[in-house]
C-alpha cells in the first residue's frame, strides 16, 4: 500500500513540472548580469523583466540557452545569449552604447523662452548635457520679435550648437516738425512727448502719427512701420494765428490780453484768430488805453498806442526871491514860477541862491490839484511843501516844536514844514539851519502836545531827559519792572538730564519720521500695483514697457523708504531706551514755574 501511495505522488509531481524541468529534471544555475558603462539598467530574461537592475546574479536559472537584454534611459538597448549548466554561475556581460548627445542653443537677443518639442525648457542661452539623440524641433519665442523655429537632427555622442536670430517684429520711428519746436506727438492715440524724438522698438504694421502744437494746424499721417526698418517722418505744422505788433509812446508798458499779462512794450505776440481784449498801460503817472481787435490767420497786425500823461500844476516860490529853481534835475527858471502840465508823482526840486546853501525839497504832484511849494534858503525849517491838501508838520519840524515845548519855548516857534502822507519830504537834516535853544523861563512850562505820526528825534529825547530836573514831574516808575523778583532760583540740570532731554527729542523726531516714510511708502506701493495691473491688461507694447518701467521704479522706491523707515525706527527706539536710561541713573530736573506780578517767566540753569 505504501509503494503504491509513493508511486503516485512521484506520477503527480511529475505532471505539474514545466515542461523543460521535466526534461532536464532540477538542472538549475545563475547568470550573473553586469552592464558598462553605467550601471542601473533593467534586466529582461527571454523576453520577460525580472524586476532587477544591473549589477545583479540571477538564482533558479533553468539550464539551456537564454537571452539576456538589458534597457536603459539615454541608451541604446543591448543583448546577450548565454548557457546555463546545472549548479554553474555565467557571467553576462553586456556594453550599454549611448543614445544621447551634448546640445547648447543660443539666441540673439539673448533670452529668449526655448522649447524643444514643445516642451518648455528655459531661457537662453541654454546647455544640455544629455539630450535624446534624434530629430528635435525647437521654437525661439521673444516679446517683439517674431517666433523662430529651427529642426534639427541630434547624432548619439555628437556635440551639436544651435544659433538662433531672432528677426524683430518692429521698427523705428523718427519723427521731427519743421520749423516749430517741441510739437506734441501722439502715435495711435497715446502721447509720447514733444519733436524732435525717436521711438526705437514699435511694433510692425500700420499706425497714425499725430503732431499738435498750440497756434498751429494739427499734422496726422498714417505710416507702414517694417521689421528692423527706421521710418522717417518730418510733419510740416501749417500756422494757425495772426502776430499782433504793440508799440507805445512811451515805451515800455505793461500790456494785458484776454486778461493775462503777456510783457512789456515793444510786444510781438502770436494769437489765435479772433477777437481779443488789449489793454496798454504804463505806470501811475499815464493812463491806459484798451483796444479790440481782431486777427486773421498767417497775418500780422500793428496796434500803436499813445498814452496820455496825468498832470498837475506846480507853483514854486522862495526866500530870498528870485532863486534858482531846478525841477528833476532840468532847470526851469528863476521863482516865483508856475508850472502847468507837471506829470503826477514825486519831483525833486532844488532852489539855489549865490552866497547861499543850495536847498533840496520833495513835492507829490496830484493830478488835477494845484501843489505850492515854498522854499526858506535862510531857514529851511520854515519851507512849506502842499501837494493840493492839508498842511501837515515834517517829523524834524516837529521833533523841533516838541523841544521847544520841553525846555520852554512859546507854541508860537517857527513855521513848520508840511508833511504829504505819500512821502512828501522836507530838505535832509544836514542842510537845514539849526535853529538856537531859547533860555528856559521861570514861568510854568506848557505840556507839549502829542503830533500825529512823528516820533521826536534822539536829539529831542536827549532834551526832554534832560528838561526833567528843572521842573517837569518825574514820571511815575514801572509797576513791572521796578518790583523785586519773588521767585527761586531755579534747579541746576546736570550733564544727565541735558543728554536725556536730547535723546527723548531725538527719538520723537525719528520715531515720527520713519511713520511718514512708511506712509509715503505705502502710497507709492499702492501706485505701483496701479500700474502693475495696467501693464498685465495693457496689450500695446509701447504703453506695456512704460507701465512696466513705471511700477519697477516705484517698488524701488518703496523699498528704499521702508528701510528708510525701519532705520528711523530702530535708531529711535535706541533713543528712547538711552533717555530712559538716563532719567532713571542721573539727576531729576526741576523746571520751576515763577509768576511775578502782570506776567510769569522760566528759568533752567545748566551746570556742566
Amino acid at each position: 500500500m505504501v509503494k503504491i501511495c509513493g508511486l503516485f505522488f512521484g506520477l503527480a509531481g511529475c505532471l505539474l513540472l514545466p515542461p523543460g524541468a521535466r526534461a532536464q529534471g532540477s538542472c538549475t544555475g545563475w547568470i550573473a548580469v553586469e552592464s558598462t558603462p553605467e550601471e542601473g539598467a533593467a534586466i529582461i530574461i527571454d523576453g520577460k523583466n525580472t524586476g532587477r537592475k544591473t549589477p545583479a546574479t540571477l538564482k533558479g536559472i533553468s539550464c539551456g540557452r537564454h537571452t539576456v537584454e538589458l534597457k536603459k534611459a539615454d541608451f541604446v538597448g543591448a543583448k546577450k545569449i548565454v548557457g546555463v549548466a546545472s549548479g554553474e554561475v555565467v557571467k553576462a556581460r553586456v556594453t550599454l552604447l549611448p543614445n544621447y548627445a551634448p546640445l547648447e542653443i543660443r539666441t540673439d537677443p539673448t533670452g529668449a523662452e526655448i522649447r524643444i518639442d514643445e516642451r518648455k525648457v528655459g531661457k537662453a542661452p541654454i546647455r544640455i548635457k544629455r539630450m535624446t539623440a534624434g530629430a528635435h524641433t525647437v521654437t525661439a519665442r521673444m516679446p517683439d520679435y517674431h517666433d523662430t523655429v529651427r529642426k534639427f537632427k541630434l547624432l548619439p555622442g555628437k556635440r551639436f550648437d544651435l544659433q538662433i536670430k531672432l528677426r524683430p517684429a518692429f521698427g523705428s520711428i523718427r519723427i521731427t516738425a519743421r520749423k516749430v519746436q517741441e510739437a506734441e506727438v501722439f502715435v495711435d492715440g497715446d502721447g509720447l512727448g514733444p519733436t524732435p524724438i525717436e521711438l526705437k522698438r514699435i511694433v510692425s504694421g500700420p499706425h497714425t502719427i499725430r503732431v499738435v502744437k498750440d497756434g498751429y494746424q494739427p499734422y496726422q499721417k498714417k505710416v507702414n512701420v517694417r521689421d528692423g526698418k527706421k521710418t522717417v517722418v518730418a510733419a510740416t505744422l501749417k500756422p494757425n494765428f495772426g502776430t499782433l505788433m504793440i508799440t507805445s509812446k512811451p515805451s515800455r508798458a505793461n500790456v494785458v490780453i484776454d486778461g493775462e499779462p503777456r510783457g512789456k512794450t515793444p510786444l510781438n505776440v502770436k494769437l489765435d484768430p479772433g477777437r481779443h481784449d488789449v489793454v496798454v498801460g504804463a505806470e501811475e503817472s499815464h493812463g491806459k488805453v484798451e483796444r479790440r481787435v481782431k486777427i486773421r490767420r498767417r497775418k500780422k497786425h500793428k496796434l500803436n498806442v499813445r498814452l496820455s500823461i496825468k498832470t498837475g500844476s506846480l507853483m514854486i516860490d522862495t526866500i530870498p526871491f528870485a532863486a534858482r529853481i531846478e525841477l528833476d534835475g532840468k532847470v526851469r527858471g528863476r521863482a516865483p514860477l508856475s508850472l502847468k502840465r507837471v506829470p503826477i508823482g514825486t519831483h525833486v526840486i532844488v532852489a539855489k541862491l549865490r552866497g547861499r546853501q543850495p536847498l533840496i525839497g520833495k513835492i507829490e504832484v496830484l493830478e488835477g490839484k494845484p501843489a505850492v511849494v515854498e522854499m526858506n534858503l535862510n531857514d529851511p525849517a520854515k519851507s512849506v511843501y502842499k501837494s493840493g491838501g492839508t498842511k501837515k508838520p515834517t517829523p524834524q519840524a516837529a521833533a523841533r516844536r516838541s523841544e521847544a515845548a520841553l525846555v520852554g519855548v512859546p507854541k508860537t516857534g517857527p513855521k513848520l514844514a508840511p508833511e504829504h502822507p505819500k512821502g512828501t519830504a522836507s530838505p535832509p537834516e544836514p542842510e537845514l539851519v539849526p535853529v538856537s535853544k531859547p533860555a528856559p523861563r521861570t514861568a510854568p512850562k506848557p505840556k507839549p502836545k502829542p503830533i500825529a505820526r512823528a516820533e521826536p528825534t534822539p536829539r529831542a529825547a536827549a532834551e526832554r531827559t534832560e528838561a526833567v530836573p528843572i521842573g517837569v514831574p518825574k514820571t511815575e516808575p514801572d509797576p513791572i519792572t521796578s518790583l523785586p523778583l519773588t521767585t527761586k532760583k531755579s534747579a541746576g540740570m546736570s550733564t544727565s538730564d541735558v543728554l536725556a532731554w536730547t535723546a527723548a527729542g531725538t527719538s520723537a523726531a525719528l520715531v515720527v519720521t520713519g511713520i511718514v516714510l512708511f506712509a509715503v511708502g505705502g502710497s507709492r506701493d499702492s501706485e505701483a500695483d496701479d500700474y502693475y495691473k495696467k501693464y498685465k491688461a495693457e496689450t500695446n507694447p509701447v504703453l506695456s514697457n512704460f507701465y512696466k518701467d513705471r511700477f519697477t521704479d516705484l517698488d524701488n522706491q518703496v523699498a528704499g523708504l521702508r528701510t528708510g523707515g525701519w532705520i528711523c525706527v530702530g535708531v529711535g527706539a535706541a533713543a528712547a531706551g538711552a533717555s530712559v536710561l538716563l532719567f532713571l541713573t542721573g539727576s531729576r530736573t526741576a523746571v520751576h514755574f515763577n509768576p511775578v506780578p502782570g506776567g510769569a517767566w522760566v528759568g533752567i540753569e545748566g551746570q556742566f
